[in-house]
């Protein structure tokens, strides 16, 4: 190990979550898997529940084991947070902050935090604070309290760069990473699946409204001899949307497995023809701009073709790997060019790419910034 690398050893770090432990991984489950594996101790902070009369009598902290150096905290709010937000907020977390302090060790003190609205007003002695800007916090009620105590502020896209540095805070860009393990899949689980699924389409993520869920039907009607394979918790909310999900899942060609926890997606990546990426051609549907995508790096990992209905931060990939339909009509065919074996990767490029987003030198780079 070069000293360099030893600097990771350093620290006690609490990631603090926005999405709870579970079968599906986001951005903050693999920050935290792959600081213990680098030898820090790692506190992965669960997101409370919703606030219930009982929470005044559990005010203690559950801790359990999920792998060598990482562990798992749960742990109830006092107070609720409707009537009296900032109160309440600073309550719960001065009382939260001294709960977790006694799970700390000798160690420097990290907060990683992807929740904008737990301990944003920085509660731990001696902690250094990074907020994590993993999506569109700008708005939210918090994200100047964030900004006014954090070291280091990590920026997942460049569009967030310009307005966090404005603070005169310490920003960096850290594009979505990927772990080296990533590449690795089940030779005998992915014949399995393509002999049960032929060469077919697939989407792994959540199905939300951010979606153009009208892209499922369209593909079910124009590839009937093709499976469409979706992978993802269903958390739509917009009727009409459910409606076309409904359609979509009753159809023959497709098949719906929900949620398939993150080390066996990779198999189903390996197995299909082409991956998808269908958030609403309408950029006034989204959120923000779709720019770094944690699944876009999954699918690459297997060097499979990313047909996407939103331009992405990765400009060297384009028409390379990662293929731009401007609507339905051309997402469609871009498929059915993958489909014909009319486009594919260009897999040295896509190496080289991969090469330059895994976590650990990622991880390596915000540790700088925030020894600064």
């Amino acid at each position: 190990m070069t000293t360099q690398e030893s600097k990771n050893i350093n620290y006690t770090i609490f990631v603090v979550s926005n999405e709870p432990w579970g079968k599906q991984w986001f951005i903050k489950h693999h920050y935290a898997n792959e600081l213990a594996k680098l030898g820090n101790d790692v506190c992965f902070v669960d997101p409370v529940g919703a606030w219930v009369p009982n929470n005044l009598f559990r005010q203690g902290i559950e801790v359990s084991e999920i792998s060598e150096n990482l562990k798992l905290v749960k742990y109830n709010n006092l107070l609720p947070v409707r009537g009296l937000p900032n109160l309440a907020l600073k309550v719960n977390d001065w009382l939260n902050a001294k709960k977790l302090n006694r799970l700390r060790n000798s160690k420097k003190l990290v907060i990683w935090q992807f929740d904008a609205f737990r301990f944003s007003f920085n509660f731990f002695n001696d902690a250094r604070k990074i907020y994590h800007v993993a999506d569109h916090y700008r708005d939210l009620p918090f994200d100047l309290e964030n900004i006014k105590h954090a070291d280091l502020i990590v920026c997942t896209s460049k569009t967030f760069v310009d307005y966090y540095s404005s603070f005169g805070k310490e920003t960096i860009y850290i594009p979505h990473a990927i772990s080296e393990t990533e590449v690795e899949t089940d030779a005998i689980v992915v014949g399995k699946l393509k002999k049960k699924y032929g060469d077919y389409i697939l989407h792994a993520g959540s199905i939300n409204d951010r979606l153009d869920i009208s892209v499922f039907r369209e593909i079910l009607n124009h590839f009937e001899n093709r499976k469409l394979v979706l992978i993802g918790p269903n958390r739509l909310k917009i009727r009409e949307n459910k409606k076309i999900f409904d359609e979509c899942i009753s159809k023959n060609n497709c098949e719906y497995l929900g949620l398939v926890s993150g080390e066996k997606v990779k198999n189903y990546v390996k197995a299909s023809k082409v991956c998808l990426v269908s958030y609403s051609f309408d950029s006034k549907q989204t959120l923000g701009p779709i720019t770094s995508s944690l699944k876009v790096l999954n699918y690459l990992a297997q060097k499979k073709p990313v047909i996407t209905s939103n331009r992405l931060e990765y400009p060297s990939l384009s028409d390379k790997a990662i293929f731009y339909g401007k609507d339905i009509k051309e997402y469609v065919t871009l498929i059915e060019k993958v489909l014909d074996n009319k486009l594919s990767v260009d897999r040295s490029l896509v190496d080289d790419f991969l090469m330059e987003h895994y976590y650990k030198s990622y991880i390596q780079q915000i540790f700088n910034g925030l020894e600064k």
